[in-house]
């Protein structure tokens, strides 16, 4: 039996040699351009991103690449392997790699010059995924079972909030 685990943390971020260059979400194109101290219209930079039709709706969010602040990823990894002879009848081997995500967030400055970190962990994505797996294996003969998991995720950061704020004040009532 073998057990490997590996913990990781790996920061990006603009210094001499390392740049973190990324595209900024959709919502933080938005709240640059709606929800920031910086002057809304065209000469902000992000409210050009966002293409209307003519009733008004979105139909076009321009995602660019831009030098950020700083990438950070956390997390730690286990792969466990068991091999377990069965004599004549060949020999069974049991794997299981399993990858959690403890943070995956962008920090940039915003155009009022405050800085804005999201946190992708577990928003339009799962923290967690596993595969196992099972092999048979006699001579010349080998069957494989494997299964994936991803386990549960929230579709956005920003429905999160937006939900929990109506929960108070619902609770306020």
């Amino acid at each position: 039996m073998s057990i490997c685990g590996d913990l990781y943390e790996v920061h990006t971020s603009q210094l001499v040699f390392v740049i973190a260059i990324y595209e900024i979400s959709n919502e933080n194109i938005m709240r640059e351009c709606y929800d920031s101290e910086a002057a809304w219209g065209s000469d902000n930079e992000y409210c050009s991103d966002i293409t209307r039709n003519d009733e008004g709706n979105i139909v076009k969010t321009l995602q660019r690449e831009h030098n950020l602040d700083e990438l950070t990823a956390r997390g730690y990894d286990v792969v466990a392997t068991y091999k377990y002879d069965i004599g004549s009848y060949g020999n069974l081997l049991f794997k299981l790699d399993y990858n959690h995500i403890i943070e995956n967030s962008q920090t940039y400055k915003g155009l009022d010059g405050n800085s804005v970190t999201s946190q992708y962990a577990g928003y339009g994505r799962s923290k967690d995924k596993a595969a196992m797996s099972i092999v048979w294996k006699m001579d010349d003969l080998l069957i494989r079972w494997r299964t994936n998991y991803v386990g549960a995720f929230k579709a956005s950061q920003e429905d999160e909030k937006d939900y929990l704020e109506y929960v108070a004040a619902n609770d306020e009532r």
